[in-house]
């Protein structure tokens, strides 16, 4: 009769031949380390920056780099087209950070992110400009949909852009245009500062 292995058997066995490289390990977690303070630090605005710094301070200095890498790597990938217009505490936030890492008092990745805000204003106004023209565009289209309806139906009624599912397909297309070529741009930007930090 054959003996049936544990799952902890076989897993065993499957790792037995597997070389772990302690310095990997470790980089790896200091790496993680300088993404969770990162994170603690864009996320929470009653974690200072003299905090952070403590916590950069107590490390050896190679350690430090690793740490910074992974700080380095949440502040790129925060930089991204907002969803909303409320980027702007955001931004400040990414700011202090790429100062708290900079190299003596090269402020190049601090001055990029600072013209985020125009960028991503600029974006907004943008689009909001876009899907004001397409309205004005589909206007005549609406108002005889909505003569036809309210013939149809014996009352008055009133179409917007929104109430209507073909128009607004349309709108969002061109609304998915502007933000690839803005997402582009952006992408071309953050090459920049990852360079910079």
């Amino acid at each position: 009769m054959a003996k049936i292995k544990s799952a902890w058997e076989i897993a065993m066995e499957r790792t037995e031949n597997l070389d772990i490289d302690p310095v990997k390990l470790k980089n790896d977690a200091l790496i993680k380390k300088g993404k969770q303070l990162a994170g603690k630090f864009l996320n929470d605005i009653t974690y200072h920056e003299s905090e952070l710094k403590s916590e950069l301070k107590k490390m050896k200095e190679e350690d430090k780099i690793l740490a910074i890498e992974g700080i380095k790597s949440i502040i790129l990938i925060n930089i991204a087209l907002p969803n909303n217009d409320l980027f702007q505490d955001k931004n400040a936030r990414l700011q202090e950070l790429a100062l708290l890492i900079r190299k003596d008092d090269n402020t190049t990745a601090t001055d990029a992110i600072a013209q985020l805000d125009t960028f991503y204003k600029q974006y907004f106004d943008n689009q909001d400009d876009l899907v004001d023209q397409l309205k004005k565009q589909f206007e005549p289209q609406l108002q005889q949909k909505s003569s036809q309806l309210s013939k149809q139906y014996g009352q008055e009624v009133h179409l917007s852009a929104e109430q209507d599912p073909e128009i607004m397909k349309i709108i969002q297309q061109q609304v998915k245009k502007l933000q690839d070529q803005y997402t582009q741009t952006l992408n071309s930007f953050k090459e920049q500062i990852a360079k910079s930090l």
